[in-house]
């Protein structure tokens, strides 16, 4: 079977609250009264209902008046689940005096109410027994297990000793081993015995005895006549004194009976006076009823927001003034820097074009040129000496000659002096020419000397420029000069973009408090909606008024309480009724004092009437006797007969209760092969179950037909009692009984239902357990309740997919 869905039109707390479930492990995860407990008590209500089955009258389970809805809806459910391949759906109507029961068969709309298995045929629907195959003995302590209720009920093992009699012998699935004895019991009570002289076998006995005995002293009677008439006037004195004291008796308990109803009386007094108190307190307070603590919580969560908001506002302003503050700074600096790269820019480019003029000063200096007008000077000079010298040598040659041809008279060698005559002329006019270039060199050598000082003036100017603006900076070469001028063109690029980023910054901020101021408009609407909602003007107000709203609660559930107790005080009576019977005892406050109570004194009349009863009988005998031996001697004929006929109707109840007993010794004896035929196969169960779930501490199980169970000692191999373990194992053994049986007597998987089972359970334990479950889960469906998160922790850490509902 796969519980699909849960819908509680009004059950409890809830109300048109929908759950579904999905094949696998469902975790319904809920803080204490978040209604998990409703929840499932709801699944055991629609399946087996809330009327005590098989009573003659309509009772009602106290789970009942507990779910009544707390709303004025209906008080109805209904539940859909797959079973056997199908869809089906249960509808109930829970309300008293209205109840019905409807199961449809959601596939074809059939309704199949009046065709379903309802176990016994009782006057409650049971739709579980059809379904589970069982009732709801055993569906309370095997598939739907609640908290700190691992432990099986004494019910369960007669209900299993039934089912495990029918799955061997293919009975009559209605079949209930007890309800055999229970009948085979009433069989032989029926029949009676010697001592039990009320019942049939008694009575006969009894009368053929007293036949007998009436024979033998017809007989004898005239011996016996005296003592008769003797016993029997002693007899009438002993009445006589027992009925003296059963009317002492008579008077004492209606003493006792007083002075308990003076009790009851003072008691409902009290509980009645309370009751008047709390229903005032309860009209003061129940205009708080429909206050939401959801709401208070949600409130608290917005409060909570808009004060962080607040904050966050706060900060972010100053964020902003911060943003400010620095925008204006960097501008303030940018300013400064920029007049500076501008002046700088201009004196680094007036530097350049004084160093492009020093270059070209330097380039053009005719410096080569000054040096070939040195050496052509040079050359020229020592062309003038060379050709001096020549002029001077042809002019002494010159001189020589004319002086030799003179003197020799020799007159052809003034021929040969018209030579160095020529080269002395030749030589003079070289001589000019020279001279003439010579002077012409000298002019350009001091015109060129001239520009050379001029342009040194100039570039001592322009070198003066120069350290005037390397000074103005505070630097001692062009490269450091261009070095800070692109240091300072850098920190102006790096202060345009902290510039752009602080402006987008401020832009985030602006966006941020107006999403911020947008976002606080909104929760201050919402949170006036919620206290306007609930009558609140402020939070504070709204706490103390749901103090109220718990006042109020606390006042009706003491007050349902107090009238519970006023009712099981008073019982069968009345407050009016014990006013009017203690009427003389209230007005006139007479004392009455009884050391015994009503029930003990009750006892004591039913026992002096019972002897009375007895000896009156006897009485009576005797008297009978008297009369029978004055006429009946005559009638010795008749006992005999009498006496044959009661020695038959003994005989033939002899051999019903032989019949009988034998038929009991038969059933019990096949009620003990079956223990111990499956006995074996659960107890293997049982031990693979909690050898997986311990970790293999304990393997070996032992359980009787009792559903009792011993455990053998890992060690000694001793089988202990299961009492002497940790609560957490001992959880562990009997949820695997549970689990065991389960799987024993039903071969279909129906859902495990689990509600906080595993609270004494330590992490390795529920680990192991969780384990177990995801296994099993494979083949049936589990709906675990849980107030922890320990469950869907493990199941997470372990990669599992499950089904998560959260109330």
């Amino acid at each position: 079977m796969i519980i699909d869905e849960l819908n509680l039109i009004g059950f409890g707390k809830f109300n048109n609250k929908t759950i579904q479930f999905q094949q696998g492990i469902n975790i319904i995860y809920g803080e204490n009264e978040a209604g998990k407990t409703t929840v499932h008590s709801f699944i055991n209500g629609m399946f087996y209902g809330f009327l005590k089955p098989y009573a003659r009258r309509t009772i009602y389970l106290e789970e009942h008046e507990k779910y009544n809805p707390w709303s004025s809806s209906r008080y109805a459910g209904l539940i859909k689940f797959k079973y056997d391949g199908k869809n089906y759906s249960i509808e109930r109507e829970f309300t008293k005096g209205n109840e019905s029961t409807l199961v449809l068969l959601d596939d074809t709309g059939e309704d199949i109410t009046n065709s379903i298995d309802n176990g016994n045929k009782g006057r409650v629907l049971q739709p579980g027994f059809h379904f589970f195959g069982f009732n709801d003995a055993v569906y309370s302590n095997t598939i739907s297990i609640k908290q700190l209720g691992s432990k099986t009920e004494e019910s369960l093992a007669g209900e299993v000793r039934d089912k495990l009699v029918n799955v061997s012998t293919t009975l009559d699935d209605t079949l209930s081993i007890e309800r055999a004895i229970e009948e085979l019991d009433k069989s032989l009570k029926d029949i009676g015995t010697i001592r039990a002289t009320t019942s049939n076998y008694g009575r006969l006995s009894k009368e053929l005895e007293e036949l007998k005995i009436e024979r033998k002293r017809i007989l004898a009677y005239k011996a016996e006549y005296n003592q008769i008439l003797d016993s029997d006037a002693s007899l009438n004195e002993e009445i006589k004194h027992k009925e003296k004291e059963l009317e002492f008796l008579k008077n004492r308990l209606n003493n006792a009976m007083v002075v308990e109803k003076i009790k009851i009386y003072n008691e409902a007094k009290d509980l009645e006076a309370a009751i008047v108190k709390l229903d005032s307190r309860v009209k003061k307070y129940e205009k708080y009823r429909l206050l939401s603590m959801e709401d208070y919580s949600k409130g608290i969560n917005l409060s909570n927001r808009l004060e962080y908001l607040n904050e966050r506002n706060v900060e972010l302003e100053n964020q902003l003034a911060q943003a400010d503050a620095r925008l204006e700074d960097l501008q303030n600096t940018s300013i400064k820097e920029i007049e500076v790269n501008d002046n700088l820019d201009s004196d680094y480019m007036r530097y350049e074009e004084l160093e492009e003029e020093k270059s070209t000063i330097l380039y053009n200096n005719d410096r080569n040129q000054m040096e070939f007008l040195k050496r052509d000077y040079q050359n020229s000079n020592n062309d003038k000496g060379k050709y001096n010298l020549i002029c001077l040598i042809n002019l002494i040659l010159s001189i020589g000659l004319s002086i030799f041809s003179i003197i020799t008279s020799n007159y052809t060698l003034l021929l040969v002096n018209v030579i160095t005559v020529g080269g002395i002329l030749y030589s003079l006019s070289k001589i000019k020419d020279i001279k003439v270039l010579i002077e012409e060199i000298q002019y350009k050598i001091g015109e060129m000397e001239s520009k050379d000082q001029i342009r040194e003036d100039t570039v001592k100017e322009i070198e003066e420029t120069q350290d005037i603006i390397l000074k103005k900076y505070n630097v001692k070469s062009k490269v450091e000069l261009k070095g800070l001028l692109e240091e300072i063109r850098h920190n102006l690029y790096k202060n345009r973009e902290r510039n752009r980023v602080l402006i987008e910054e401020k832009e985030n901020i602006l966006g941020r408090i107006e999403e911020l101021k947008n976002e606080e408009k909104e929760n201050n609407s919402l949170l006036k909606e919620i206290l306007n909602k609930n009558m609140s003007s402020d939070l504070d107000e709204f706490k103390k008024s749901l103090e109220k709203k718990e006042m109020y609660e606390d006042t009706i559930v003491e007050l349902e309480t107090k009238k519970h107790l006023l009712d099981k005080v008073l019982g069968k009576f009345t407050l009016i009724d014990l006013e009017r019977d203690l009427k003389e005892y209230i007005n006139s406050r007479l004392s009455i004092e009884e050391n015994l109570s009503a029930d003990e004194l009750k006892k004591n009349i039913d026992e002096k009437n019972q002897e009375i009863s007895n000896e009156k009988i006897e009485k009576r005998g005797l008297e009978e006797r008297l009369k029978v031996l004055n006429r009946e001697l005559s009638k010795l004929v008749e006992i005999d007969e009498e006496i044959k006929r009661n020695d038959n109707l003994i005989l033939k109840l002899d051999k019903k209760r032989e019949a009988i007993e034998m038929a009991k010794n038969t059933i019990e004896s096949l009620s003990k092969d079956i223990h111990r035929q499956f006995a074996p196969t659960i107890n293997k169960k049982i031990g693979r179950i909690i050898e997986n779930i311990t970790d293999g501490k304990y393997t070996n199980i032992r359980v009787d037909d009792k559903l009792d169970m011993g455990i053998s000692n890992p060690i000694t191999g001793e089988i202990i009692n299961v009492n002497s373990l940790s609560g957490g194992t001992i959880d562990q053994l009997y949820f695997s009984l549970r689990y065991g049986v389960i799987d024993s007597i039903r071969e279909e998987a129906p859902p495990l239902i689990l509600d906080d089972c595993f609270i004494q359970y330590d992490d390795n334990r529920l680990k192991n357990m969780m384990n177990f479950l995801l296994d099993i889960s494979k083949d049936r469906q589990i709906i675990l309740f849980t107030c922890h998160k320990r469950e869907m922790e493990i199941l997470d850490k372990m990669g599992e997919d499950f089904n998560l509902i959260k109330l």
